[in-house]
């Protein structure tokens, strides 16, 4: 189970309301929001105590 965080423009990293399931090492998913600003994505697995690279999407 991977979690998925977001943070907008310098704030700090939450929780989006959503859990990855992972099959044979690979996961796929889809987030959509409304907030506005530079959204930062990663997705998170506390199982093993790592965390992806962030992915950045300008949103105006």
């Amino acid at each position: 189970m991977l979690d998925i965080e977001y943070k907008i423009d310098d704030g700090a990293w939450a929780d989006f309301p959503l859990d990855v399931n992972v099959a044979n090492e690979t996961f796929s998913t889809y987030v959509e929001t409304s907030r506005t600003g530079t959204i930062s994505w990663r997705v998170v697995d506390s199982a093993k105590g790592v965390k992806s690279n962030e992915v950045k999407v300008d949103h105006r």
